[in-house]
């Protein structure tokens, strides 16, 4: 499965680890969500931790519908791309 940057500058494969970095909440500093491949490539950027962990719940569930169906061959192209919402 791919994902596109929220800046749809890239499009990167899923690596086994994709997590939030900086998720304090006495900050006001963007919670980013980071594929964890061979470097560190920044997904998407948003204003809390609940927006973020709402996007990763979406990101999740696109996943396992990935895995679910990529090995019976029924998804389309754009099943097999999640693209990062903007907020």
């Amino acid at each position: 499965m791919w994902i596109r940057t929220q800046d749809r500058k890239y499009l990167c494969e899923v690596s086994k680890k994709i997590g939030i970095i900086h998720d304090n909440e006495d900050t006001d500093i963007p919670v980013g969500i980071f594929n964890y491949d061979s470097s560190l490539t920044m997904l998407g950027e948003y204003s809390t931790k609940e927006r973020a962990l709402k996007v990763l719940n979406e990101l999740q569930e696109s996943f396992m519908k990935f895995e679910t169906y990529s090995n019976k061959k029924m998804l389309s192209f754009n099943e097999t791309v999640y693209i990062m919402p903007l907020e």
